[in-house]
């Protein structure tokens, strides 16, 4: 199966390409977070804080509605994972 990254995949890879562990920004990266995020996630991701953060503090953050709290969960989930790995 054949992933290609959208604008959302891109702006959470030059995210990832910010915060400290530093990941290159690349078509890899940004082909591999195609495969992990939907594109409403990657957008969602892509405005994290640096520093842990509440789902509902992230939300709001990324000028998110209230009703998208569950989705801010399941991406933080996805995203401590890919630190996890990454690390």
């Amino acid at each position: 199966m054949t992933y290609t990254p959208t604008p959302s995949h891109w702006k959470l890879a030059r995210r990832y390409g910010k915060i400290p562990f530093r990941s290159p920004v690349n078509p890899v990266l940004a082909e591999m977070l195609s495969t992990v995020f939907t594109e409403e996630e990657a957008l969602l991701a892509s405005a994290f804080p640096v520093r842990p953060a509440t789902a509902e503090a992230i939300s709001r953050c990324a000028g998110a509605e209230a009703g998208l709290v569950h989705l801010t969960d399941n991406v933080a989930r996805q995203t401590s994972c890919a630190r996890a790995v990454s690390v």
